[in-house]
């Protein structure tokens, strides 16, 4: 499936909803977001961001769970479920400090490339945007690091 179709894709429009009202990021920048994204399947238990290990980009759920495992203990940390996303570290952070699992059921997300969100960085017009992404990547990453 290519960016352009998945634009047009019920998941789109969730995820343009999402990207406006709660997140509040721009029409536009949302717009890049979503062109840019590209479906992928995992099989359950599978792991896709491993510790110590670049972060490929930000992955949105459609369906199934992520969960994020913490590398010292192993123990679980959060899962995150329908129309969440996992990844976002990846605006200020380029290593993954946990593991990121599939759960027991096979998931389908929707994923942006790391190249894609460095780019946006370097339109003027997207850096509040991109503020409010970092700001809200960044409280979710101290809430795991507790």
């Amino acid at each position: 499936q290519k960016p352009q179709q998945i634009r047009s894709s019920a998941a789109s429009d969730v995820y343009k909803r999402q990207t406006q009202s709660t997140w509040g990021l721009s029409v536009e920048f949302s717009e890049s977001i979503i062109t840019n994204m590209r479906p992928t399947t995992l099989t359950p238990k599978s792991c896709f961001i491993k510790a110590d290990q670049l972060i490929p980009g930000i992955f949105f759920i459609e369906e199934g769970e992520v969960e994020v495992y913490s590398p010292e203990t192993g123990k679980l940390l959060v899962k995150y479920g329908k129309n969440s996303f996992v990844g976002d570290f990846s605006i200020f952070k380029e290593t993954a400090d946990h593991f990121y699992l599939i759960g027991n059921n096979t998931a389908k997300l929707l994923f942006v490339p790391l190249n894609i969100i460095k780019d946006l960085k370097c339109y003027n017009k997207f850096q509040d945007s991109l503020s409010l992404l970092t700001v809200k990547a960044v409280f979710r990453y101290k809430y795991l690091r507790r």
